[in-house]
């Protein structure tokens, strides 16, 4: 029997405030009965915007009521709006010879295709790729004026094992639309040869990428031989003689044609769930520690989420990442509420909304804050803490943003013993990357990745919950310090305070020695790990086999460094590696 939505929200609120412990003191049954909750199926991955979402936010801001804690704006909701899918609007057209083609049989635009329309000449030019290095050039644009034009290109790369690192990192479709934008197109047309896809696969509707500046279409091949005709020529012919050949061939061909591509943006409307405990003389009490942990997940994945197996459809539980983290945040603000008389700062507890799309969440927060961002002495984050493995490591990064924390840290885990890994980078793949950015302290604790992350397997019963425990004690002592001894902390800057801009180049290093000799076949082997950098970090070992780095294989140090060219200063790089056999996910923030 299915009951209707509403009787199951009502169901959960009276669940709460019926069972919901009085005690002050952190129950191991108590983080479990949370975390099975907001990680169970009904809740369908908690995607920012759905009934599942809803649920989970409804589920904090009850227990944050019921635990004492008091509620912003009464209900404890502070409002966004996020983008949550896109949709081909109705206006789209692709007209050829004075007929429109028709929309996602002939052709489609792309997810990163921009808004707008275009009338111009058509310019084949290739594969539509620009390279110029010390050893090798190639250009599709040198013999032909691309300047308010539509470009017609071929998708993929010629075919070459000399030069396949060298063209992949030019090959993929939004960096060649962002390359013939610069060179004054006006609009871009793919069309999949018969090397490159026989299927000739349209690309579906998703989030993965930005707007490219310019409209972006795939048409099916017999429309691209219709635009070709005039010229006498045919994309299967083109292909063919590029290969062999080996050398771009480009012509403006005698047509002209018109397009328009509309690209809805389809936005759902999602909160942060923030609640204040406030010290028992607030007259005298100014000041205020964060703690946070994002609550939003994957949904049910699938093509252009985030999860790491894009071809399954499933619920992304996300049990780990990051009902682990609220499931401390409630009992940690039930216990805090409790010792007000104590309290030297006052304490705001925030169940950040949509972290997954980009800490959306906390920038809100930041930008909206409902007390004074200088009032703000420190903020703890917590997300991915319950899968504590065998050796104990507890990461703690943020420790370098202040000149007390890594003193702090070490204090406190001499009565747990924990496997201490510090980072003093401020800046990271998580919502405390927010608050650095506003020039305040942040400590972020995670017992680190595992080959589960977003992925459907992330799921309760796989949690470590006497390790969640000790987590939760760990993180209660550390709260304590800050609030009862009225801890002052000096800020200072620890890396990057934003990730970089578009149009910087920067030279990126994971802080390896990799086996350039290549003693292994199957990845790229680690000689060497330095320490203090990006791969030390993130928890990589000497003797690692590097084998993908975000989903891309890495099989040798060819592979390694065209991947390590893709990257950019401030990204957060999932690597998988070999370790004794066995596969690990390390995360790694450059």
């Amino acid at each position: 029997m299915k009951l209707p939505f509403s009787i199951l929200l009502l169901f959960s609120f009276i669940n709460i405030n019926a069972q919901k412990s009085l005690s002050s003191e952190i129950k191991i049954d108590d983080l479990k009965s949370h975390l099975y909750y907001l990680a169970s199926d009904s809740l369908t991955g908690r995607f920012p915007g759905t009934k599942g979402s809803i649920v989970a936010a409804n589920y904090i801001a009850s227990d944050f009521k019921a635990s004492g804690v008091s509620l912003y704006e009464k209900d404890g909701f502070q409002k966004f709006d996020v983008l949550t899918r896109q949709e081909i609007g109705e206006k789209t057209y692709l007209k050829v010879l004075g007929k429109k083609l028709n929309l996602k049989k002939d052709f489609v635009p792309f997810p990163f295709s921009g808004n707008g329309n275009a009338e111009g000449t058509i310019v084949f030019a290739g594969y539509g790729i620009d390279i110029k290095t010390d050893t090798f050039k190639w250009n599709d644009y040198v013999d032909v004026d691309v300047k308010g034009k539509i470009v017609l290109l071929l998708r993929g790369a010629p075919e070459s094992e000399k030069y396949l690192p060298v063209f992949d990192n030019y090959s993929d479709d939004i960096v060649k639309s962002i390359i013939a934008r610069d060179k004054g197109a006006i609009a871009v047309l793919f069309v999949s040869g018969k090397k490159y896809d026989e299927t000739e696969k349209l690309p579906e509707m998703n989030l993965k990428e930005s707007p490219a500046g310019l409209p972006v279409f795939q048409v099916k091949k017999d429309k691209a031989n219709q635009i070709l005709a005039s010229a006498n020529r045919n994309i299967d012919v083109l292909e063919d003689q590029i290969q062999k050949e080996f050398k771009s061939v480009s012509f403006e061909v005698n047509l002209r044609i018109s397009l328009l591509s509309e690209i809805k943006k389809i936005k759902a409307g999602t909160s942060n769930v923030i609640g204040f405990v406030y010290a028992a003389d607030t007259s005298k009490v100014k000041t205020y520690v964060v703690i946070g942990a994002h609550y939003d997940h994957l949904g049910m994945g699938g093509l252009g989420s985030a999860s790491r197996i894009q071809d399954t459809v499933a619920v992304h539980n996300g049990a780990d990442d990051n009902a682990s983290g609220v499931s401390v945040l409630l009992e940690l603000a039930a216990k805090f509420s409790k010792e007000r008389e104590n309290l030297k700062t006052n304490l705001i507890f925030i169940a950040f909304g949509a972290e997954e799309m980009g800490i959306l969440g906390s920038k809100h927060f930041v930008e909206h804050p409902p007390v004074t961002l200088k009032s703000i002495k420190a903020m703890i984050n917590l997300d991915m803490v319950g899968r504590l493995k065998e050796d104990t490591m507890l990461q703690v990064n943020g420790t370098g943003t202040s000149k007390e924390a890594v003193s702090i840290v070490n204090d406190i885990n001499k009565a747990y013993g924990f496997n201490l890994r510090m980072s003093p980078e401020g800046y990271g793949p998580s919502d405390h990357a927010s608050f650095y950015s506003k020039n305040i302290p942040v400590f972020f604790i995670t017992t680190g990745a595992h080959t589960d992350y977003h992925t459907p397997l992330d799921d309760r019963e796989r949690i470590n919950y006497a390790g969640l425990e000790k987590v939760t004690l760990f993180t209660s002592d550390l709260l304590s310090n800050l609030v009862f001894n009225e801890t002052q902390l000096s800020f200072q800057e620890a890396g990057p305070q934003q990730s970089s801009g578009p149009g910087r180049r920067y030279k990126i290093t994971l802080g390896i020695m990799p086996d350039i000799n290549g003693s292994t076949d199957n990845g790229l082997l680690v000689e060497f790990v330095t320490k203090g950098k990006p791969a030390y970090n993130g928890g990589m070992l000497k003797g690692d086999i590097i084998t993908s780095v975000n989903g891309k294989p890495v099989k040798n140090i060819q592979d390694y460094m065209v991947r390590l060219s893709q990257l950019k200063a401030g990204q957060a790089v999932n690597v998988e590696v070999l370790r004794n056999n066995k596969k690990e996910l390390l995360i790694i923030q450059l």
